[in-house]
């Protein structure tokens, strides 16, 4: 009985085993087929770098050739931008200064 019972259960390890691998085998090759021989790109797809698609490298050299900006403008206009919003800021600070002491004196007055 006991023999009978371990042949039993190789029986059903050997059933679910293969039948694991049976199950597995297509995804594994799925993911493993490269029938193009060397090429690491699907047919649909392209190297963005060297391939037809846009390259990156195109689009950000587009994008500075269009802009026209210069390193000595561009640090010319932050430091123009940076001076007046420090200026705003100062603005803002002082009539709110004023506005606090104007409201002081009313409360004094009222007091």
């Amino acid at each position: 009985m006991y023999l009978f019972t371990m042949q039993k259960y190789k029986l059903i390890s050997l059933v679910l085993s293969s039948s694991f691998l049976l199950l597995i085998t297509p995804k594994i090759e799925a993911q493993t087929n490269n029938s193009s021989g060397n090429n690491p790109f699907q047919n649909n797809e392209q190297n963005s770098l060297y391939g037809d698609s846009f390259n990156p490298m195109d689009l950000i050299h587009n994008a500075n050739r269009i802009n026209r900006l210069n390193s000595a403008d561009f640090v010319n206009n932050s430091d123009r931008k940076i001076d007046q919003e420090a200026q705003n800021f100062r603005q803002q600070q002082q009539q709110r200064i004023l506005e606090m002491r104007q409201q002081k004196q009313t409360e004094e007055e009222i007091n």
